[in-house]
C-alpha cells in the first residue's frame, strides 16, 4: 500500500551514497520513481551511474544529459523517455531537486504540465544569495516560480530570498541528510594509532574542508596568534582538506610571519574512515567561512559529522552555520578573529569542555539522519497534496 506516487529528479543521485534517501521514502509509503544523470562530477569526483543493491526498492532511470556538470545549462537529452515515465505513472508529486533557473527545471516543468497536468510540482533549492541571472536563465527562473505548487529550501535564508523574487506559494524548510551512523565516539588510544599527530597535549582545534579563501582559515591563524601573544600557546590547529595553491601559499607565509609553525599543521585530505578518528581526536572543530558575492555557506555537513562524534563546533555567522550549530555561544561574526579567540580561550581555560557538551551534541546530530529528513519531506508532500 502506497500513500502517494512521487517522481524524484536529481542529478546528485548519480552518487550511490546519496541514494540512501530513496529507500527510506519507500519505507514510508512512497511509490518512488527516480530520474538522474548518467555522468556527473559529484561528491568531489567524476563518476558514471552504477546500480546498487537498494535501487531494487524503486524505479530509477539514469539518462544522458547535454552540458553535463553545468548546473544552469544542463538538461536531459531523452525527453521522450521522460514523457513515457510521466504518462505511465501519473505521479501525485514531481519533485525537482534542481535550481529554478536551470534549463533542466524549465524543461521538466513544461513536460509535466503537458503530460501529467494533475501532478503537483515542487522544486528544492540551495540558493541563499540574491542573484540576477543572465538570459535565458532569468526567464527560466521566472517561469519555474510561476508554475510550481511549492518550493523547498535548504538554507533558511532561501525563504526570504524567494519572497523577494516574488514567489507567493508555500515555502518549506528542508535539510540535507548526513549518515551520522558512520560517526560515533572512538577511544583516544585508537585515535592516536590512526593519527599520531593528535597525541598533542594541549588544545587541539580542527578544520575539515576546502583550503580556499572563502573558508576563512586565515581567521583561525589570526586568532591563534592573538592567543599566543596573551601567553596561551599550548594550542595546535590541524587542517584537513585539499588546498588551492595560491591561498595555501598565503597561509604558509602568514604562519611563517607569525612563527606559528608548531601551532598549525596541514594533514592533507582524509577519507570518511579517517575523518571519524579526526573528529574524535580534536577538542573542537572550527568552520570560519566568509561570505563572498558568489558563495555563502549553505549547510556545513562537517558540523553534523563532528557533533555526531560528540565534538563541539565553533562557526562563523556565514549562511546556515549558526542554524546548524544552534548555540550562540559557539558562533562569531565572519572575520572577527578576536571573537573567535575569546571562544577558543574558554576551551583553553576549561570554561567550555568537550566532555560536558558531548551528549547534547550527539543528540542534536540525530535531527539530520536520513530517517528524520525523509519524515519531514513526506509530511511536506502530504501538505502540498492537500492544497
Amino acid at each position: 500500500f502506497f500513500l502517494m506516487k512521487v517522481l524524484y529528479i536529481w542529478h546528485g543521485a548519480v552518487e550511490k551514497e546519496y541514494r540512501k534517501i530513496f529507500s527510506e521514502f519507500v519505507k514510508r509509503g512512497v511509490e518512488l520513481t527516480v530520474i538522474t544523470v548518467k555522468k556527473w562530477f559529484e561528491a568531489s569526483k567524476f563518476q558514471s551511474f552504477e546500480f546498487c543493491e537498494t535501487d531494487k526498492d524503486y524505479e530509477i532511470y539514469p539518462l544522458a544529459t547535454v552540458f553535463t556538470n553545468h548546473i544552469r545549462a544542463f538538461f536531459y537529452l531523452n525527453k521522450f523517455k521522460i514523457i513515457k515515465i510521466l504518462l505511465r505513472h501519473k505521479h501525485d508529486i514531481v519533485y525537482i531537486k534542481e535550481e529554478p533557473y536551470s534549463t533542466a527545471s524549465f524543461m521538466l516543468i513544461v513536460l509535466t504540465k503537458m503530460f501529467s497536468p494533475k501532478s503537483k510540482i515542487m522544486i528544492e533549492s540551495d540558493e541563499n544569495i540574491f542573484k540576477s541571472h543572465p538570459f535565458p536563465f532569468n526567464v527560466f527562473e521566472k517561469f519555474s516560480l510561476n508554475n510550481i505548487d511549492a518550493l523547498c529550501v535548504v538554507p533558511t535564508e532561501g525563504i526570504e530570498l524567494y519572497r523577494r523574487k516574488g514567489f507567493k506559494g508555500e515555502i518549506f524548510k528542508v535539510s540535507y541528510f548526513v549518515d551520522v551512523d558512520k560517526f560515533f565516539r572512538v577511544p583516544k588510544e585508537e585515535v592516536v594509532k590512526k593519527i599520531p599527530e593528535l597525541s598533542f597535549d594541549g588544545l587541539k582545534i580542527g578544520f575539515v574542508g576546502r583550503i580556499s579563501e572563502e573558508k576563512g582559515i586565515d581567521t583561525v591563524i589570526e586568532a591563534i596568534k592573538y592567543l599566543k601573544d596573551k601567553g596561551k600557546d599550548k594550542i595546535r590547529f590541524f587542517v584537513v582538506g585539499k588546498e588551492t595553491p595560491e591561498y595555501f601559499s598565503f597561509l604558509k607565509s602568514k604562519i611563517e610571519e607569525y612563527s606559528l609553525e608548531d601551532n598549525v599543521k596541514f594533514l592533507g585530505h582524509f577519507g570518511y574512515d579517517k575523518l571519524l578518528y579526526f573528529y574524535n581526536g580534536i577538542d573542537c572543530l572550527v568552520l570560519p567561512s566568509r561570505t563572498k558575492s558568489w558563495w555563502k555557506e549553505q549547510f556545513g555537513r562537517v558540523i553534523v559529522e563532528s557533533m555526531a562524534c560528540g565534538t563541539p563546533v565553533i562557526g562563523s555567522d556565514s549562511g546556515e552555520i549558526p542554524i546548524v550549530i544552534d548555540n550562540p555561544e559557539l558562533t562569531f561574526k565572519e572575520d572577527d578573529y578576536i571573537s573567535l579567540a575569546n571562544i577558543l580561550e574558554k576551551f583553553c581555560d576549561g570554561v567550555l569542555e568537550k566532555d560536558k557538551l558531548s551528549d547534547s551534541l550527539m543528540e542534536k546530530s540525530r535531527k539530520y539522519t536520513v530517517e528524520e529528513v525523509v519524515k519531514n519531506k513526506v509530511e511536506i508532500f502530504k501538505k502540498t497534496l492537500q492544497q
